[in-house]
Formats: structure tokens, C-alpha cells, sequence
């Protein structure tokens, strides 16, 4: 019977361990084309539809910057099966930031400062996590593939 109880507790455990996390929440400054659009716009947290992808890149990251052809397709892709996506550039000086943000075919929210990379919890970037509905994490990576199929594939998206 112990045996029983302790196996029991240790799946409840495991099980708990592995429930999706929530996504932070935080109001970023959106830019199109580095001009000011909003002052400030959500990311994380709840999201308008059943699943929703949150990128988040650096102007310094030879990576992101080899990736960003495809992120832009991958944003329209998803854009046009129903798929909300937000683009977040950070950790590196605003202007550094604005400059980056050009590359992009869409508005993207400035994270200079890094703040919400660091409640992500994030290892590197780019970072891409798809989100359900209630803002809970339910894929992530780090790194990235320059094709869209395959990173739909790994993001079960």
C-alpha cells in the first residue's frame, strides 16, 4: 500500500511539473518600420485565438539575423490560417532595436531593455514559444530552421 501512495504521489508530482506554463505578460512601445504606432501593446498572457506565437530576436544575434526572412514568412503564413504572431526585439539599445526593426514586413514590439526576455525565461535567441488561448506555453525553442514548414513542424504550429 505504501509503494501504492508513493507512486502516486511521484506521478501527481511529475504530472504537476509538466503542466504548461503560463506566459509573462508585459505592454511593450509597438513600432512599424522603427516610427512609433502605439504606445503600448500586450504580449503574452491570453490571446485571441487557439494557438498564438511570441518571437523574440536581437539585432546582435548572427541567428536572428540569418532567420529573418523566414520569421517574415512565417508571421504571414500563420497570419493568413488565423495564427497571430508578435515580433519582439530586444535586449540591446533602442536605437539598435529600431534599426533591427526594419527588416521586418511587420510591427514589432521594442524589449530594449531585455525585461521581458528575462521573465520569459528564455536560454537564447531567437526564442519562438506558441501559446494557447489562455496564454499558457504549450511549445518553445531556442535556435531556429530557415524553413517555415520545418518550424511549423517543431512548434506544432
Amino acid at each position: 500500500m505504501k509503494k501504492v501512495a508513493i507512486l502516486l504521489v511521484i506521478g501527481l508530482f511529475g504530472w504537476f511539473m509538466n503542466l504548461p506554463e503560463d506566459m509573462p505578460h508585459a505592454q511593450l512601445t509597438r513600432y512599424d518600420n522603427a516610427r512609433l504606432v502605439d504606445e503600448y501593446i500586450d504580449v503574452g498572457g491570453e490571446c485571441e485565438n487557439d494557438k498564438c506565437l511570441i518571437v523574440y530576436v536581437a539585432p546582435w544575434c548572427p541567428s536572428c539575423k540569418s532567420l529573418t526572412p523566414m520569421i517574415n514568412d512565417l508571421v504571414s503564413e500563420l497570419g493568413r490560417d488565423g495564427i497571430s504572431s508578435k515580433v519582439v526585439i530586444g535586449k540591446d539599445s533602442m536605437d539598435n532595436v529600431l534599426d533591427y526593426s526594419k527588416r521586418y514586413d511587420m510591427a514589432i514590439l521594442a524589449d530594449a531593455n531585455g525585461r521581458f526576455f528575462s521573465r520569459l525565461g528564455a536560454k537564447g535567441v531567437p526564442y519562438f514559444a506558441v501559446t494557447d488561448g489562455s496564454g499558457k506555453r504549450v511549445s518553445e525553442m531556442s535556435g531556429g530552421y530557415k524553413s517555415v514548414d520545418q518550424m511549423r513542424a517543431q512548434l506544432d504550429i
